[in-house]
């Protein structure tokens, strides 16, 4: 799974891509409340919390508490990150690009824009010289007009 903010996945739905146990607490030991079937709803995150190991000393896991009751470990490859990436969670490098280019100013997009190729350029161009050129014929066109009808 892509580096995501865990406060992200908050109000989100997990989807198993393995059996997923629930567990009563955030512990490996702990009882087992059911078990989320590969392709199944695991349940809306509700919180976060680090995972105890037997002794009750924290070992660095991170579980996601269940809406409800019940909570899973969060192990890379257990959980459907396209189904998160449907309802809007983003990866890490994603915020930071998008973050990124709302700092811009109108002169880096402006030289973003040029950067992107003279082809650009040179449509916008043409685009022009069209506009220009058959409004030039228009107005000639009509200045002939007038002259005959006169």
């Amino acid at each position: 799974m892509p580096t995501v903010n865990a406060a992200d996945i908050i109000g989100k739905t997990l989807i198993a891509k393995t059996n997923v146990n629930i567990r009563s607490s955030p512990t490996t030991n702990a009882k087992v409340l059911s078990v989320a079937k590969s392709g199944n709803n695991v349940g809306i995150v509700y919180s976060w919390v680090y995972g105890k190991d037997a002794k009750g000393v924290k070992d660095g896991s991170v579980w996601w508490q269940l809406e409800g009751e019940g909570f899973v470990k969060h192990v890379t490859g257990w959980y459907d990150y396209k189904s998160l990436q449907d309802q809007g969670v983003k990866t890490t490098a994603e915020k930071l690009e998008e973050k990124k280019e709302e700092d811009k100013g109108w002169g880096d997009k402006l030289a973003d824009f040029l950067k992107g190729g003279t082809k650009k350029v040179l449509i916008g161009a043409a685009v022009i010289f069209v506009a220009v050129k058959l409004g030039t014929t228009f107005i000639e066109t009509n200045a002939q007009r007038r002259r005959i009808n006169d």
